[in-house]
């Protein structure tokens, strides 16, 4: 089930910040067009603390029944409270959810709080878990032989997802330790190609060019490696300009409904607006690595607008 790319959706919103549901069943359908390995709900890019208990269980099953068990579905299931990520992680499996991604609580500071919190929410999942390392957003630093000790204690633990800096070479020291552990890079993308060199099996990531990454994938796995560092030197330029702190997450919202992705590029309030002239630039990354996707990939220009 791990492995390969497997992209974070976002959740799209209309005018009104109501939760756009047409829209996100033709952004499963995109994704799954472009040739992703699964997809993830209610991560940090769903906007996941924006929504209400009702809209996160809507979009699971919006969700799932788009994809139709063609890919593994996972959803972020991680919160401040053990006993709210246990109801969360039960309810994502009952949805039909393969697989929870569960970030630490800020309170998993000390060992014993963390290895309970991860037990409890395994044994109420009942499906496996990946373990989303992104001390930014959780304020928990896991360092690898503490992940490797989780996934030790804790045994439906089956995958790390990193997004602590620098993440190339702590694939290396997980691997060392704990060679059976899948781990999967984050953060955009923009070290996709080193962590495979280091052992990772995939990436989980909201990149609004899933497409370009699942090249440099098969390029990888089919053994061209030069193919492939030519590919991913290609995406590199676009998702670093999309990995921009602050405003990440409206970059990819804005490319994603350039794309036709979805309909409206809006982020929930409270969230800082693109100026004019980002608008306009974010236009023309686009239009730039349109022109590179036709070079990479078949039918690479697709900008078809949902309906």
């Amino acid at each position: 089930m791990i492995k390969g790319v497997i992209s974070i959706l976002c959740t799209p919103f209309d005018r009104s910040e109501t939760v756009d549901f047409a829209s996100l069943r033709h952004l499963v359908r995109w994704q799954l067009e472009r040739g992703v390995s699964g997809v993830a709900a209610l991560g940090i890019f769903g906007e996941v603390a924006k929504l209400t208990d009702r809209e996160r269980d809507e979009v699971v099953a919006q969700v799932v029944d788009t994809v139709a068990g063609r890919v593994p579905v996972v959803v972020g299931t991680g919160h401040l409270s053990t006993r709210v990520a246990c109801e969360q992680s039960r309810r994502a499996k009952a949805l039909g959810a393969d697989g929870v991604m569960v970030i630490p609580s800020r309170n998993c500071g000390p060992w014993p709080l963390l290895v309970e919190y991860y037990r409890r929410v395994a044994d109420a999942a009942g499906c496996p878990v990946i373990v989303q390392d992104e001390p930014t957003t959780s304020g928990v630093i896991l360092g690898a032989d503490t992940l490797c000790r989780l996934a030790e204690e804790v045994e439906p633990v089956v995958a790390v997802k990193l997004e602590e800096a620098p993440t190339v070479p702590k694939v290396t020291a997980i691997l060392e330790r704990r060679p059976q552990l899948a781990v999967l890079g984050g953060n955009g993308g923009v070290f996709f190609l080193e962590e495979l060199e280091r052992g990772a099996v995939g990436t989980m990531t909201g990149f609004a060019f899933p497409e370009a990454l699942v090249a440099v994938w098969q390029a990888f796995t089919a053994g061209e490696r030069e193919r492939a560092r030519d590919l991913f030197e290609r995406m590199v330029p676009m998702a670093r300009y999309e990995n921009q702190a602050g405003i990440a997450l409206s970059l990819r919202k804005e490319i994603l409904r350039l794309r036709g992705a979805i309909v409206d590029g809006r982020v929930r309030s409270p969230a800082p607006a693109l100026d004019a002239v980002t608008l306009q630039e974010v236009g023309t990354q686009v239009e730039r690595m349109v022109r590179k996707l036709d070079e990479m990939v078949p039918a690479g220009g697709d900008t078809t607008r949902p309906t």
